[in-house]
Formats: structure tokens, C-alpha cells, sequence
């Protein structure tokens, strides 16, 4: 499985990337990938904290569209 992309694997087990991470990462064995899921995890953790939160009053707002 070597060279396949995370983010093609997680999607076809139907994962985000953290979960695929989360579940998996016992069979990343090298340093060289542990340093590359890091890079991921932060990447993962920048992309999660600028996500806009939707309020309550946009939901009910989108459900009356």
C-alpha cells in the first residue's frame, strides 16, 4: 500500500482523514512516515479551526430555502 494517497484511502473506507489516521496509524512503521502524518495532522488541525461555524439561525434559515 505504499505510495497510495491517504486522502483516496480514507475516502473509499468512508473516513475523514483524522479518523483514517486515528484508526490506522499503528500500521505506519517508519520515521519517515510518522513525520509525514504529523505534517497531515497539522495540516488537518489548520483546515478544522478556520472552518466557519454555521449558528443555529443560518440552519433554520437554510431549511426554509
Amino acid at each position: 500500500m505504499n505510495g497510495l494517497k491517504p486522502a483516496f484511502l480514507a475516502k473509499q473506507l468512508g473516513h475523514s482523514l483524522q479518523v483514517f489516521f486515528q484508526v490506522y496509524a499503528k500500521w505506519i512503521s517508519s520515521s519517515d512516515d510518522r513525520a509525514e502524518v504529523a505534517k497531515l495532522d497539522d495540516a488537518i488541525r489548520q483546515k478544522t479551526q478556520l472552518k466557519p461555524k454555521l449558528s443555529a439561525r443560518s440552519d433554520a434559515d437554510q431549511a426554509d430555502s
